[in-house]
């Protein structure tokens, strides 16, 4: 068994206002899946992409939008969001407060 303690973590910097902190992946020796803590920016959106594994998105702070070719949803702390392979998406923080997540793929993305 391991015991991850989120505010223990060490977190990432990516860019300006946004950061990550792995949680659960291979080196706490997981094989299927990957947690990461990631919070973003007010006003930050990503990219449209597409990813080749599973990705569940648990909101935990703030507001975010995800979005699809075909739809768009809203949403808060507390909502799961899962997005199959292959499905073209793109996040965006629609809150005026800094957004916080649990990203989880599966499998794990390759390094």
């Amino acid at each position: 068994m391991k015991v991850i303690r989120v505010d223990e973590s060490q977190a990432t910097t990516i860019e300006p206002g946004r950061a990550t902190k792995p949680l659960i992946n291979i080196d706490v020796g997981a094989k299927n899946v990957s947690i990461t803590w990631m919070e973003t920016p007010a006003g930050w959106k990503s990219d449209p992409h597409t990813r080749e594994v599973e990705e569940i998105l648990y909101i935990l702070s703030g507001k975010c939008a995800i979005s699809t070719d075909k739809e768009r949803f809203e949403a808060t702390a507390g909502t799961i969001i899962f997005i199959p392979p292959g499905e073209k998406h793109q996040h965006e923080n629609i809150g005026t407060q800094t957004f916080s997540q649990l990203v989880i793929f599966a499998p794990p993305l390759r390094r």
